[in-house]
């Protein structure tokens, strides 16, 4: 997993995530208001759950990870989910800016393990 995406995912799990609602706590941002929408504070689950300007790219995620989305431990602890979840980060374009284009493609290099689902495998230790 490159770093921009392993930076990106850590920061997902933490909160601490260039969004608008964790911005306009530091006065990075005008408002916590999503920009997208313009509905809500623009929070980690907002971006992953609710926003309505990526309903399509959201349905997807659904679709790949085969169940309902749940930001947490669920969505960010398993390779597979990790790969679907940078896609659709790919797909949104939401942190382009902040981390460069996360291709999906450049993620699904595999390492050598016997578990596809070992987060550890993934490149990535969660404490």
């Amino acid at each position: 997993m490159t770093r921009s995406a392993t930076s990106i995912i850590t920061q997902l799990r933490t909160q601490h995530v260039p969004l608008a609602a964790y911005l306009h706590r530091f006065n990075l941002a005008e408002s916590p208001t999503c920009q997208q929408c313009h509905q809500s504070p623009e929070t980690v689950e907002h971006y992953i759950k609710y926003c309505r300007a990526y309903k399509k790219q959201r349905r997807a995620l659904k679709y790949a990870i085969g169940h309902a989305t749940d930001v947490g431990t669920h969505l960010l602890g398993t390779r597979k989910n990790i790969r679907h979840l940078l896609k659709y980060i790919h797909d949104t374009k939401r942190f382009f800016e902040s981390h460069g284009n996360l291709r999906p493609e450049s993620q699904t290099q595999r390492t050598n393990t016997d578990d596809p689902d070992d987060e550890t495998a993934a490149g990535i230790t969660w404490g």
